[in-house]
């Protein structure tokens, strides 16, 4: 659980703090809602939420692509499935890259 700040193991009311190294959730699919300007991800949590911006960034160090969830608080790694819908949306514009939701571009950051 994310808690002030913090990442806890939460037991009845007991808390352990816990070091996570990595993303601790995995996007497994993501929505592009043009209407609304907004992308939308499912965790593996099971919970749905829009991102901010970027939109998604890929980590220098594994490659992979990222995104920020739980309000700020942490990050997921996107699942396959959802690095391939990602790229069915992908544009790029002069080097760089984004996806068009309507009017708003989000930008996806290498």
């Amino acid at each position: 659980m994310f808690e002030d700040g913090a990442v806890f193991v939460a037991d009845g009311p007991r808390r352990m703090p816990v070091v996570v190294e990595g993303p601790p959730f995995q996007v497994e699919s993501m929505t592009f809602d043009a209407e609304r300007g907004e992308v939308r991800v499912r965790m593996d949590d099971g919970s749905e939420e829009a991102l901010g911006e970027p939109v998604v960034a890929m980590n220098p160090e594994t490659g992979q692509f990222q995104c920020v969830v739980k309000k700020g608080l942490t990050r997921a790694v996107l699942s396959r499935a959802a690095h391939d819908a990602l790229l069915d949306q992908l544009e790029e514009d002069g080097g760089d890259f984004f996806v068009s939701l309507g009017p708003r571009r989000c930008r996806v950051v290498p």
